[in-house]
């Protein structure tokens, strides 16, 4: 995150936690520079079924305006990712 941060890298973080007391004590333990948000409606989310969200972690990054699904499975893939796009 910081080394892209100054190139534009932003992170929006969405958890699926029907349990907004213990997604708020994890969020809060992370101490994660970025946003982060709880969507209490969990697996039953609309904006999970609309961005077609079937497993978590699940990335998209919005490039140039444009969404962008990336298969990304490890910190190298995203590494990758961001050096071709950033």
């Amino acid at each position: 995150y910081e080394k892209y941060f100054d190139k534009g890298l932003r992170i929006y973080e969405v958890s699926l936690d029907a349990d907004k007391a213990a997604w708020a004590a994890t969020a809060k333990g992370q101490k994660s520079p970025w946003v982060n948000v709880c969507d209490t409606a969990a697996e039953y989310s609309r904006n999970a079924a609309l961005y077609n969200v079937t497993s978590v972690p699940r990335m998209f990054f919005i490039c140039d305006e444009t969404l962008v699904q990336a298969d990304i499975k490890n910190e190298s893939d995203v590494r990758k990712f961001l050096n071709n796009y950033i």
